[in-house]
């Protein structure tokens, strides 16, 4: 009686058979719309497609003969466990998963559209997005007369992984569509990134009598997106709140449903910046027909980007809550912000760097 399990599992299929619409390609149907002569037909006399448009591409041609699929599946699944240990006190486990695995599939034929220059050419990609987040928590909820209290301990771990490979090639025979028909021209591409991410929470709630409510919490987070010597950023928070409805001098001021008056103070990070920034990187390149090595990035001891807020407020309903709001003034300061591409003299074989440096303040009334 005192376990419970529980999970959920979502699974999706999506298949697109695309148009590609972007400027990039001259078989973009919107460049036929606005440019194709209007007494010219799509089709000639003997009901085949007509591919003599001034220049353009008979865009019911292409539909017929190329190809550009996009084929997607995602699995989102959730698996917990919770356990009353005690009167007041519950552990719990959960598990979520994310995965995305997309194939792209494309083909432009060797007579008429794209693929002319080509000889007709194919290209494949699939790429694969595993992400998960594990959670343990313990729970703690008691009190005494009119004072209540809940209290949390969290560990979260964030992993995520994706890796993706890609090929093309020229020079298709005409009644083929596959990249292993290509005759000329291959190539091929892959990539991996994945990181990383720990974080352990405290939080605290007070309640006395639901008039006067106070709140605090500590988050210790690390990243890999740091060096390990600047990985960790400790933030908190505190805040209270007065429910001035509740006071008995309010007994009989019936038509205010909510006065509250509030107050907050609160520091959070920022990790919103690319992977492996901070690290000395090594890369390859070809030089005389061989393979040569280079720097491909400095080093950099970036860390946390910082943010802290102060929130004063006021929530108000009347008349059964038909007309309510909130005023209150925030002065939110950001500091050691994150510029990725930071410039830095060129005598050091790099034009950018990494860096925190900077910071920006926002506040008003609100």
């Amino acid at each position: 009686d005192k376990v419970k399990f529980n999970s959920n599992i979502r699974f999706a299929n999506t298949k697109q058979n695309a148009i590609m619409e972007n400027g990039a390609y001259f078989s973009n149907p919107m460049l036929t719309k606005y440019f194709m002569n209007p007494w010219r037909s799509p089709y000639n006399a003997d009901g085949s497609y007509n591919t003599n448009l001034g220049g353009l591409h008979n865009t019911l041609y292409t539909i017929s003969n190329n190809k550009e699929v996009n084929d997607l599946t995602r699995i989102i699944g959730s698996f917990g466990v919770t356990y009353d240990i005690t009167k007041g006190l519950k552990w719990n486990t959960n598990a979520n998963i994310d995965f995305n695995f997309a194939e792209y599939t494309a083909y432009k034929n060797p007579i008429h559209g794209d693929g002319v220059a080509y000889s007709g050419y194919a290209e494949n990609q699939v790429a694969k997005n595993f992400n998960y987040v594990i959670q343990n928590s313990l729970d703690y909820a008691f009190g005494f007369g009119l004072h209540k209290f809940n209290a949390k301990a969290l560990m979260e771990y964030q992993k995520n992984k994706y890796t993706a490979l890609y090929g093309f090639g020229e020079s298709i025979p005409l009644g083929f569509d596959m990249l292993g028909n290509a005759a000329a021209n291959w190539d091929a591409s892959n990539a991996y990134t994945d990181w990383a991410q720990l974080s352990y929470l405290g939080m605290l709630n007070y309640n006395f009598d639901g008039k006067y409510l106070l709140d605090a919490s500590i988050r210790r987070e690390g990243s890999s997106k740091f060096n390990k010597d600047t990985r960790w950023g400790t933030f908190w928070s505190v805040g209270g709140a007065w429910n001035i409805m509740n006071e008995n001098f309010m007994t009989d001021v019936t038509w205010i449903n909510l006065l509250r008056a509030r107050a907050s103070y609160g520091t959070t990070g920022n990790n919103d910046i690319g992977l492996n920034r901070y690290q000395a990187l090594l890369g390859t390149n070809s030089y005389g027909g061989q393979t040569a090595y280079e720097l491909s990035q400095l080093p950099s001891l970036i860390t946390w980007e910082s943010q802290a807020k102060t929130d004063v407020g006021v929530d108000f309903g009347v008349l059964n809550n038909r007309v309510s709001g909130s005023v209150a003034y925030y002065n939110s300061k950001s500091t050691d912000l994150l510029f990725v591409s930071n410039p830095i003299s060129s005598t050091a074989g790099h034009s950018t760097k990494a860096i925190n440096a900077g910071a920006m303040r926002n506040r008003g009334m609100e």
